[in-house]
C-alpha cells in the first residue's frame, strides 16, 4: 500500500506574553496522520525571530513523541514557532504561528540626598551644596539589566549619566 497523504499539523499556544514571565508551552498533540494516527510521527519544532535573524532559527528540537515544546520569555520581540510533522512514509506538513513577548519596563528607584523621590514630584536643589543622586535600587529583567542607563536631567536638560552621581 502507498501512503501519499501528509499528516495534518496543528499548534496550540499563546500569542502574547510579558518578558520574564516564565516558559510558554506550545502543544502539537492534535497533529494527526490519516494512515497511522499519531504513531510514528516525527516532530520538528523551530523558533525564529524574523525581525532580527531572517530565516536563521534560534532554537530547533526534533524527536518522536515531542508533541509539546516550551520556549522561555527571557527576550522580548516578535517570534514564529513552526512544527513540522513527518510520517513513517516520509510525508510532511508544517504549521507556523506567531507570538510576541513584550519588553517589561525597568523599575526606577530614585533617591536624592537619601530621600526617596517619586514620579511627578518637584524637588528644589540648593545651589551651594553637594547633592547625591542615587538610582542604584533600580532594577530590570535579567537580560536588560546590564544595559540599563540612567540619564539625570535638571529642568529637562541632561546633566549626568550613571546609577549614582554627586
Amino acid at each position: 500500500r502507498i501512503d501519499n497523504t501528509p499528516p495534518v499539523v496543528a499548534i496550540m499556544g499563546p500569542d502574547y506574553a510579558i518578558e520574564g514571565s516564565g516558559a510558554l508551552l506550545f502543544d502539537g498533540s492534535e497533529t494527526n496522520d490519516a494512515e497511522s494516527g499519531r504513531i510514528g510521527l516525527n516532530y520538528i519544532w523551530t523558533v525564529r525571530r524574523p525581525s532580527h535573524t531572517g530565516s536563521l532559527p534560534l532554537e530547533v528540537a526534533a524527536g518522536h513523541d515531542l508533541r509539546t515544546f516550551s520556549v522561555f520569555t527571557d527576550y522580548s520581540g516578535d517570534f514564529e514557532i513552526s512544527l513540522t510533522a513527518i510520517d513513517q512514509a516520509g510525508n510532511s506538513d508544517t504549521s507556523i504561528i506567531s507570538y510576541s513577548i513584550e519588553n517589561l519596563a525597568p523599575i526606577i528607584r530614585l533617591e536624592i540626598d537619601g530621600r526617596a523621590v517619586f514620579d511627578g514630584e518637584t524637588v528644589s536643589l540648593p545651589r551651594t551644596s553637594t547633592i547625591g543622586f542615587d538610582a542604584t535600587g533600580s532594577s530590570d529583567t535579567t537580560n536588560d539589566i546590564s544595559s540599563l542607563r540612567c540619564v539625570w536631567k535638571v529642568d529637562n536638560v541632561p546633566i549626568y549619566e550613571g546609577l549614582y552621581r554627586e
